[in-house]
């Protein structure tokens, strides 16, 4: 984090129309073109004996309290644009593993 972001909390203005979220490295963070870019950049403040997240549960909290602040975002994209999506990524995500003989048939079904 650098001085410049802000915490995200119930209070944070309105969540825009279009918002691109943007986490960096466990270890180094975002780039700095990246940072250069950003709008705007944001923290959830941590209470208890926790000083830091892992990115995987960072992320999933930040997503959480963007649906806090603005509930109409909760299912807002449309089925259409949900389906494009899934296909677009499902092909890809299998190839990241070793795939099963099945596994292999099921991605080549998706990316068709």
């Amino acid at each position: 984090l650098s001085q410049n972001a802000e915490c995200l909390t119930i209070d944070t203005p309105k969540v825009p129309e279009k918002v691109a979220l943007v986490m960096g490295t466990e270890a180094v963070g975002c780039s700095q073109y990246m940072l250069d870019q950003a709008d705007k950049r944001v923290y959830l403040p941590l209470r208890g004996f926790a000083d830091s997240l892992n990115l995987s549960v960072a992320t999933a909290l930040i997503i959480h309290q963007l649906f806090v602040m603005d509930p109409t975002l909760i299912g807002g994209i449309p089925e259409e644009t949900k389906l494009e999506l899934r296909q677009a990524w499902f092909g890809k995500l299998c190839k990241q593993r070793l795939l099963t003989p099945s596994q292999r048939k099921m991605r080549t079904k998706l990316q068709n």
